[in-house]
């Protein structure tokens, strides 16, 4: 499963694929990896709460993270 290092915008990794040619279970993959990333307790960094994990989440939409999976991710798993 490396496609859920690629980013929307093409800038991830390891093929630079970009949009729809990324596939659905590997963005879903992507969002919950990086949420789990951001909140998990970590000797090397400060994690952050729920809400400042949503805001870097919402951050992340457009260029790294689908919308539409961030925004189903938040309202269906997080709230």
């Amino acid at each position: 499963m490396l496609s859920h290092h690629e980013h929307i915008d093409g800038s991830g990794l390891p093929n630079g694929l970009v949009g729809d040619e990324i596939p659905l279970f590997s963005k879903i993959i992507a969002v919950a990896n990086i949420y789990a990333g951001l909140t998990a307790k970590n000797m090397y960094y400060e994690y952050l709460s729920k809400q400042e994990a949503i805001i870097e989440l919402n951050h992340l939409k457009n260029n790294h993270l689908d919308t539409n999976i961030v925004n189903i991710f938040i309202d269906k798993v997080l709230n």
